[in-house]
């Protein structure tokens, strides 16, 4: 049988994301079958005791740095590899992702490399 494994990646980084006074979390998941991929993912738990949806960052990509920008931005930067890459290959292009909550819901709100 197939046991999925998820865990916690780093330290959540709190702020507040949907004004409501509350401090809110980030956090980067990962998730793993025990086979070599490693799928990394990121949410928020709200202050208000609610939890959004996770949005996929990718699979077995290096995390380096995960924020909350003011007013209401979460940041995560991490390394990635190039579109033609093979998955063996040691991710090396950084990436600024920024997400947003909206109505409980995360979504992604830009990202460039």
């Amino acid at each position: 049988s197939v046991k999925l494994v998820t865990d916690v990646w780093g330290m959540p980084a709190t702020g507040e994301l949907n004004n409501d006074g509350n401090m809110d979390a980030a956090v980067l998941l990962t998730q793993s079958e025990g086979g070599s991929g490693t799928f990394y993912y990121v949410a928020v738990a709200l202050g208000n005791g609610a939890r959004t949806n996770a949005i996929l960052l990718g699979d077995r990509i290096a995390p380096q740095n995960l924020q909350i920008v003011p007013p209401d931005l979460i940041l995560v930067n991490y390394a990635n590899r190039k579109p033609n890459d093979a998955m063996t290959t040691q991710p090396s292009e950084g990436v600024n992702a920024y997400f947003r909550v909206r109505n409980a819901t995360l979504e992604k709100y830009q990202s460039t490399q």
